[in-house]
């Protein structure tokens, strides 16, 4: 059995709102022993923090979108420590100038480029990989396309401005 690399994509956690910016991504490695662990960033722009969860199957998630081959791993020099070294060194930006653009896409991105650089894949394969991730994401709503408007409620001494949203 080989090494195998995939990005796995999840829904929104927040319900209703299943929008192109709330959806998650990781990394899920396959390893040739037969073990598995999902590696991705949780948190919130300038306080992410990094996270590797063995044995989790992202499939069986309610959340659960797809998963995207990455690539198998074709070096076998290229050992599960190796992998894990490389991941955990995947940088993560939390400062605040900068986290408005940052977020778990971006860190899977540069995970696969830093898992490239030791062979686990090429550039093509990274590529090819990012550009299906990036597809899922479209699929879902964009926040734009939802309506927002006022409800103003007469509850007898005065109105109450119940603002909803609502996605079309």
């Amino acid at each position: 059995m080989s090494t195998s690399i995939y990005i796995a994509v999840y829904s929104s956690p927040i319900a209703g709102q299943d929008w192109i910016k709330n959806r998650h991504t990781a990394i899920w490695v396959t390893f040739a022993d037969g073990s598995y662990t999902l590696f991705g960033l949780q948190g919130i722009h300038g306080a992410f923090r990094y996270y590797e969860r063995p044995q989790i199957n992202p499939q069986v998630s309610d959340r659960f979108e797809t998963l995207i081959k990455v690539a198998t791993v074709a070096d076998e020099s290229v050992s599960r420590d190796r992998i894990l070294d490389q991941l955990r060194r995947t940088e993560i930006n939390n400062e605040p100038q900068d986290t408005g653009d940052y977020d778990c896409r971006k860190w899977v991105s540069d995970a696969l480029a830093n898992l490239g650089r030791i062979g686990c894949l090429t550039e093509a394969e990274r590529e090819v990989a990012v550009d299906a991730m990036v597809d899922t994401l479209l699929k879902a709503r964009d926040e734009d396309s939802a309506f927002p408007f006022s409800i103003m409620i007469n509850y007898g001494k005065g109105f109450i401005d119940l603002n909803w949203m609502f996605n079309l």
